[in-house]
């Protein structure tokens, strides 16, 4: 039986990028964590916004005396219109000054994204990748995972694609999930090195762990094969509900099948059904056709059944 695998990488998107890893300001001026006796990153945010008003001009004072938290504090500030008015340029030009310290590759990395979306600066990709390129090497690791999603998409021969695997690899060591499992993706096809599954399902058991669904999934689909591990269907099948339970559609449809092939000349059981036709409206053409051959052989009653429980979900 042919069971579904993720093979396209997951590349962070740009808002979730910019979002990433925000500086924490309560090393400069503790002072200024309280207002009222309650703490400014107690959840409040009309609270937050009342103490970065308060606080802008302190932190402006000890930014222009050089100190890089404060800088990384007023660029989040001028960039998202909290408590100063937005001002990409000044978040611009605060996250340049913070970024010039050895010790602040967040603010390093920060710029790179400006240049590479034109944010208070002129757009310049080749700027943006050398920064990243400088924040890699400090050991940021969505740095090296964004410096990999370069090499990746401008790869014009197998040099680029190395240097997007060389890359991922060091994001992957530093822990970052989705470099992680994008490098189970790169070692079980081969992409930027040679195929090595034993050393898919070590990378993909790595994202697995710290509840990656595409991961339990993808690695599921090994144990199911037997490449790189010993064959397991037991362990497949529970690595595909585990996958499930964390809304993997490709889970789904694995699991599913799974259960219309056990007694193959059975029509597939309720269970069966709910997963796949779960699964349909999300799917690709190869997977609405898997589907589609499952549901030929289902009576109404239990599609009907079937699609009821779906609505329930």
């Amino acid at each position: 039986m042919s069971l579904l695998n993720i093979v396209g990488f997951n590349f962070m998107s740009t808002a979730t990028v910019q979002m990433e890893g925000i500086a924490n300001d309560n090393a400069w001026d503790a002072d200024y964590q309280f207002i009222d006796g309650m703490r400014f990153d107690n959840g409040d945010l009309n609270l937050q916004k009342g103490w970065a008003g308060l606080a802008s001009d302190n932190l402006e004072q000890s930014a222009k005396s050089g100190s890089g938290v404060a800088q990384s504090c007023l660029s989040h500030m001028y960039r998202e219109g909290f408590g100063v008015e937005k001002d990409p340029v000044k978040a611009f030009q605060w996250c340049s000054a913070a970024a010039q310290h050895k010790d602040k590759p967040e603010a390093t990395f920060e710029l790179a994204m400006m240049y590479s979306h034109g944010l208070g600066v002129k757009q310049c990709k080749a700027t943006a990748v050398l920064l990243l390129n400088v924040a890699g090497k400090q050991g940021h690791s969505l740095a090296l995972f964004k410096l990999a999603e370069h090499f990746f998409e401008v790869a014009e021969n197998f040099s680029y694609l190395k240097k997007g695997f060389d890359a991922c690899h060091r994001s992957a060591e530093l822990g970052l999930v989705e470099a992680q499992f994008n490098l189970g993706v790169m070692f079980e096809d081969g992409l930027g090195t040679k195929q090595n599954f034993k050393k898919a399902a070590t990378w993909y058991h790595r994202a697995a762990t710290s509840g990656d669904e595409r991961a339990m999934n993808n690695l599921g689909n090994l144990y199911w094969h037997g490449k790189g591990v010993s064959k397991d269907k037991l362990k497949a099948e529970t690595l595909f509900a585990l996958a499930v339970e964390e809304n993997s559609n490709l889970a789904q449809v694995n699991l599913g099948l799974i259960h219309t092939e056990r007694d193959n000349s059975n029509p597939p059981n309720l269970y069966a059904l709910t997963l796949l036709i779960t699964s349909y409206s999300k799917g690709s053409s190869k997977v609405k056709s898997l589907i589609n051959s499952a549901l030929k052989r289902a009576s109404v009653k239990n599609i009907i059944r079937a699609s009821q429980n779906v609505k329930r979900l």
